[in-house]
């Protein structure tokens, strides 16, 4: 019944039922009992100070014997009708139906004998596992028309509320996770978590962090017949950092009519000890009584937006039967994802797996385990897929150990303790048929060449309307889906590669330049058996430009980081032959001018290396493979049916035009030319000989804004 657990509690749980003339609320735990009679404000707030004198002596640790003790104890007092046991809880009844519950479990901090808190936590990394995503519910008709596929979406506002209704012995991720929200884009709202806080603050939200204490609500204290969307689930309640006190007691007698509040007594703060909350030696701690909020509550006060994030850092608050998931999914509070546990979870592992999945769901890449290099943003699906990969504490990051609860009634003897069990972190979407991000993602690009240049970028982007920017420069985009974005770009373009969504930006990612300048020189095979052909002699000089993406790539979240390998596209410049006639079109409004041998009047071009075809037959750029792990770059006509290294003649000899041929028949693989990279990516000089008195020469090519080693991937 916490935030992390109920064996942080040294608590109580008051919910209040309608009671005539006095303070509405929950309903009584059951039709039957003796007739109810009023309670003034005066004896409860009486019952409580007794019940606070008697818990001083007893150590809350979860021991069942420890609840038959307290139990006992409060049957002593004339003010409750009845008192059970159940889950390790014990339910008292006051007279007037009101029931009041302490949760024994083990005291704020660590389980009994386990190690010392420590801020290092033991990881591994390795493959995830299936998804966890799951549809709460069927989506309403018109998400359902806009999202026929498998779409990614990312929240329409930029307003991220985080709100912490914890005391000091618990954590608070905000400040950290505030900076990370901000630098990708979002306006962040810091509240604590006051009832009007609760009621005010989460508008028109994008995310939505909450940090608190959380409690299901048995059927028979809150009936599902009490507006719960769907009957069988179980209402739930959300502590918040408004104590009752005698001023406030009647400020909120309409919300408790409603069935939007209760009162709960909770750990909050500590009263010796380190100011670090991740230290617990000699630490102790303090209960107070405060409001609680329900999902009825929810439902009415809460809005996001289309695309928006819920994350409840609160015990039970993703359990199967509890109701707030879906309160959160449907179409009133709008949320399109809900992350929250399924069970109780311990401080020391909610929140660790906290600051893991915003950083993993940002790219912050500033929380342990830190990869290097840097992690891109990734999905929520994909953040809690990868959390079973990497293990603290001998769990995995999405697991919670805790005590196991007894189920029993108040007849039955003490129980021995049970073996431990674990919560889990789970993932919620309104529809399955999408994931949420918190910003795009870009994964790997390449780049086409042709009459224009299109930049193809790979990733995780939503379904909102996308822009592209190279070193700021604004590219057209063509075509968007969840993984792939094709925008057409200038020849010259290059460097940082942006994608943005509703102002939510990417990392950047670099796209790599060469400009190459290459020497062709080929004697063709009778001037090689020294026959007289001056024309069968060809010198060319040629500048290309071709451009990738010489950052590694991470397929899988947490995984390795593999070497950039593709094939792409470049494009040709000046292009001047010597020794040759007639003229060539090499595309739009450009074409060579071959000058004729004066021996014989033959016209030839000499290599083009890789030309593409176009539809008019002309020839255009080059194909090449960038083999990063190899550290070298390939034109070869072995790799793509494009990426050919021909000799090619034509012109006008024996009086007549004849049209551009191969020289030979079949690529020529002896002329596969490869270049060597450093390093940073930049090419060596080189010369690649291709048969007797025929060899490429190329000088030397710097990378223009190659990978760095701090670019995510």
């Amino acid at each position: 019944m916490t935030n992390r657990t109920v064996s942080r509690l040294l608590s109580a749980l008051v919910c209040f039922a309608i009671i005539p003339l006095t303070l509405g609320g929950c309903p009584p735990a059951g039709p039957s009992g003796p007739p109810l009679t009023p309670v003034s404000k005066e004896e409860r707030f009486a019952a409580f100070d007794q019940v606070e004198q008697k818990l001083s002596s007893i150590e809350l640790n979860g021991d069942p014997a420890q609840s038959e003790q307290i139990a006992a104890l409060l049957r002593t007092m004339p003010e409750f009708t009845a008192v059970v046991v159940e889950e390790n809880v014990i339910t008292a009844q006051f007279k007037d139906g009101v029931l009041y519950m302490i949760a024994n479990n083990r005291p704020g901090g660590d389980t009994p004998g386990a190690p010392p808190r420590n801020k290092v936590f033991d990881v591994r990394a390795s493959l995830p596992v299936a998804p966890m995503a799951r549809t709460i519910k069927p989506d309403d008709e018109r998400r359902a028309q806009s999202a026929p596929g498998k779409s990614n979406r990312i929240p329409e506002s930029k307003t991220a509320v985080l709100i912490n209704s914890m005391g000091t012995a618990f954590c608070d991720i905000r400040p950290t996770i505030s900076g990370w929200l901000s630098n990708a884009g979002y306006s962040v709202t810091m509240l604590d978590g006051t009832v009007e806080n609760l009621r005010n603050g989460v508008k028109n939200a994008g995310v939505v962090y909450f940090n608190g204490h959380g409690a299901p609500f048995p059927p028979q204290m809150f009936p599902d017949t009490v507006g719960a969307p769907t009957p069988g689930k179980k209402h739930f309640a959300l502590w918040t950092k408004t104590p009752v006190t005698d001023q406030n007691y009647g400020d909120y007698l309409a919300e408790f009519a409603a069935k939007e509040m209760c009162f709960i007594r909770c750990e909050t703060d500590k009263l010796s000890g380190s100011d670090d909350c991740e230290d617990w030696t000699g630490k102790k701690t303090r209960s107070e009584l405060h409001y609680l909020v329900t999902d009825v509550f929810i439902q009415k006060h809460w809005r996001c937006s289309e695309g928006s994030l819920v994350y409840i850092d609160a015990c039970h608050g993703a359990e199967d039967t509890s109701v707030l998931p879906e309160v959160c999914l449907n179409t009133e509070v709008n949320a399109s994802a809900y992350v929250g546990w399924n069970a109780m979870t311990l401080d020391r592992y909610s929140t660790p797996t906290a600051y893991f999945f915003f950083d993993r769901l940002l790219g912050a890449n500033s929380y342990e385990p830190i990869r290097s290099p840097p992690q891109r943003p990734l999905s929520t699906n994909s953040v809690l897929t990868a959390m079973k990969g990497v293990v603290r504490r001998a769990l995995p990051m999405d697991t919670s150990e805790s005590a196991k609860n007894l189920y029993r009634s108040a007849a039955e003897p003490p129980a021995p303790v049970e073996a431990p069990f674990y919560a889990h972190l789970i993932g919620l979407f309104a529809d399955d048929t999408f994931d949420v991000l918190l910003r795009p993602a870009i994964e790997s690009m390449s780049v086409a060449e042709s009459q224009s240049s299109t930049l193809r970028i790979n990733g995780t982007f939503p379904e909102t309307p996308c822009t592209v920017t190279v070193s700021g420069e604004a590219a057209s985009v063509k075509s968007q889906t969840g993984s792939r974005i094709e925008a057409d770009i200038s020849k010259s373009a290059n460097g940082p590669v942006v994608v943005a969504a509703a102002e939510r930006a990417s990392p950047p990612r670099r796209l790599t330049q060469w400009n190459l300048n290459l020497r062709r020189l080929f004697m063709d095979f009778p001037t090689q058996q020294s026959t007289n052909c001056p024309s069968c002699f060809w010198e060319g000089n040629l500048q290309y430009s071709f451009r990738g993406d010489t950052a590694g790539v991470r397929v899988l979240p947490e995984g390795p980081v593999s070497p950039p390998s593709f094939t792409g596209g470049a494009s040709s410049g000046n292009i001047t032959v010597t020794n040759a006639g007639g003229t060539y079109s090499i595309g739009q409004g450009t074409s060579i001018t071959l000058v004729p041998n004066p021996d014989d009047g033959a016209a030839f071009i000499g290599t083009c290396v890789g030309f593409l075809p176009t539809e008019d037959n002309n020839y255009l750029g080059a194909c090449f493979f960038l083999q990063a792990s190899e550290n070298r770059v390939l034109f070869s006509p072995t790799l793509s049916a494009l990426g050919v290294i021909r000799n090619y003649h034509g012109g006008v000899y024996d009086g007549e035009v004849h049209p551009m041929q191969v020289l030979y028949s079949g690529n020529q693989i002896g002329n596969e030319l490869e270049l060597q990279l450093s390093p940073n990516f930049n090419i060596a000089a080189g010369q690649k000989m291709t048969g007797p008195n025929s060899y490429f020469e190329w000088d030397a090519a710097d990378a223009t804004s190659p990978a760095q080693s701090d670019d995510a991937r």
